[in-house]
C-alpha cells in the first residue's frame, strides 16, 4: 500500500493448515503478550511471546489435519470452530501461568450426590420423635399432624420431597439442573390405634465423585462457575388416613410449571469436603428463589462461523447437538422380586418440540434386571416414579428394549 507504507497480506487465505510452519491465528493479550496458534505436526499448538521473546510452546493435542477452522478473540479469549468436525474449543489465557485454559466442551455435568436420611443429634433444634395421643379419628389425627409438620418445618422437611441441582454462574445464570431426585423426609408412624409419632429426620447432601476429579473440575472452572445450588420442591400436604389415621402422601407431581425452590448454595471450593445438612426454616418456602427453566446448557452447539464486535463474539451458522448424557439405567429398577441376568440395552427416545419442529434424541445403556428365578429369561424393571428430560420443549420419552 504505496499510499500508506502498511504492510498488507496479498493473496488468497487458506481455510485449512497446509504446512507444519502454519500460524493460522495471532492473539494480541495486550502490549506485552501475544501467542501464535500455529499447526506444526497437524496439531494445534501455541507460542507465547513476551515483549518479543518466546516464552512458552505448548502443544494442546487436538488433531487438525485436513481440518477446516477458523478463529475469533475477545480480550484474553479466543475460540476455535473445528468446521469440519462441528467442534468448539474456548482458549482463555492466563497471565500468570503463561498458558491457556481449554475448554473443548460445555459446562461440565454435576458431580454424583449422595442423599441420605440422618437422625438429629444433641443440640439439633428439633427432636427425633414426637407423640401425639388419644387420637379417636383420622380427622384429628389430621389436625396433629398438620400442627406439628408446620412446627417442624422451622428446622427440617416432613414427608416426600423432590429435589434438584444446578450451578450457579459467575453471572447469575442457573444451567445445567439434575432431573428430579425423588426422597422422603421426616415422616408420622402408628404407635397404637389411637396414637402417632413423629419421627424426625434431616437431609445429608455430599459429593460421591473422587475428590481428584472434583479438585480438577474446581481448578478449571473456577471464575465460571460460582456455586453448586440445591432446589427443592414445595412439600406435599398430607391428607386423612383410610384404614387408619397414619396420613397419606401422594407423589409430588411433576408438571412444566413445577417451581422449585432454593434452599442451600455451596460454593464451587467446598464441594470436595462437604457434606451439608439441609436444615433451615422451609415454612414459607414459596417466597424463596425459583429455579429458572432452562432448554438449552445442556445441548452443546457448534458455529461455523463466528467475530468479534462491540465487546462480543457473535456467532453464526449454529448447529445444536442434543443432549443424550443420562443414562436411562438411571430411571430403572428391579421389580419385587426380580433377579439379574444377562445385559440387553434399554433405550430412551425423547421427542423436542422446536421451532424447526419435533426432534427426537436416542440414548441408551445396558441392564440386566429380570422377573425372578422362576422365570429368568423374562426381560422385566420398573421405571422410577419421575422419566425426565433437561429440556421443557420435551412431549414424549419412549422405552424401547433390546433383547441380545
Amino acid at each position: 500500500r504505496p499510499e500508506d507504507g502498511a504492510w498488507r497480506p496479498v493473496g488468497p487465505k487458506e481455510s485449512c493448515p497446509m504446512a507444519t510452519s502454519d500460524v493460522r491465528f495471532i492473539h494480541t493479550i495486550n502490549e506485552s503478550f501475544k501467542v501464535y496458534l500455529g499447526t506444526p505436526g497437524g496439531s494445534l499448538w501455541y507460542f507465547v511471546y513476551e515483549n518479543g521473546i518466546i516464552q512458552a510452546s505448548v502443544n494442546t493435542g487436538i488433531s487438525l489435519v485436513g481440518k477446516q477452522i477458523t478463529f475469533a478473540q475477545l480480550h484474553k479469549t479466543v475460540i476455535m470452530s473445528n468446521i469440519t468436525d462441528k467442534l468448539m474449543y474456548t482458549f482463555v489465557f492466563d497471565v500468570n501461568s503463561e498458558r491457556y485454559k481449554v475448554f473443548d466442551s460445555g459446562l461440565p455435568e454435576l458431580p454424583n450426590i449422595s442423599i441420605t436420611l440422618q437422625d438429629p443429634v444433641v443440640g439439633y433444634p428439633f427432636p427425633g420423635t414426637a407423640s401425639g395421643t388419644s387420637l379417636d379419628d383420622s380427622s384429628e389425627a389430621l389436625a396433629w399432624v398438620l400442627k406439628t409438620s408446620e412446627e417442624m418445618a422451622k428446622h427440617t422437611f416432613a414427608g416426600p420431597i423432590v429435589l434438584r441441582f444446578a450451578w450457579e454462574l459467575m453471572d447469575g445464570s442457573v444451567v445445567k439442573h439434575s432431573q428430579p431426585i425423588y426422597t422422603t423426609s421426616s415422616y408420622f408412624s402408628l404407635l397404637s390405634a389411637t396414637s402417632l409419632q413423629w419421627n424426625g429426620k434431616y437431609l445429608l447432601i455430599s459429593a460421591t465423585t473422587s475428590s481428584t476429579i472434583i479438585n480438577a473440575l474446581i481448578a478449571k472452572w473456577k471464575g465460571v462457575i460460582r456455586s453448586l445450588n440445591i432446589y427443592v420442591m414445595r412439600p406435599i400436604t398430607p391428607t386423612e388416613g383410610i384404614t387408619d389415621i397414619v396420613p397419606l402422601y401422594n407423589d409430588p407431581p411433576i408438571a412444566e410449571e413445577t417451581n422449585y425452590y432454593l434452599v442451600k448454595t455451596i460454593p464451587l471450593d467446598q464441594i470436595a469436603i462437604v457434606l451439608e445438612p439441609l436444615l433451615g426454616d422451609w415454612r414459607e418456602i414459596e417466597t424463596f428463589p425459583t429455579m429458572p427453566t432452562d432448554n438449552f446448557s445442556h445441548h452443546s452447539i457448534h458455529a461455523a462461523s463466528l467475530f468479534a464486535y462491540n465487546e462480543r463474539i457473535f456467532l453464526g451458522d449454529i448447529t445444536t447437538r442434543l443432549y443424550s448424557a443420562f443414562s436411562p439405567a438411571a430411571f430403572l429398577e428391579a421389580i419385587s422380586g426380580g433377579i439379574t441376568g444377562p445385559d440387553y440395552t434399554v433405550a430412551m427416545e425423547v421427542d423436542l418440540n422446536t421451532s424447526d419442529g419435533v426432534k427426537t434424541i436416542r440414548y441408551s445403556s445396558t441392564v440386566n434386571l429380570y422377573k425372578s428365578s422362576g422365570e429368568p429369561d423374562v426381560i422385566a424393571f420398573r421405571t422410577r416414579r419421575y422419566l425426565s428430560y433437561p429440556d421443557a420443549r420435551a412431549t414424549v420419552i419412549r422405552v424401547l428394549v433390546t433383547p441380545n
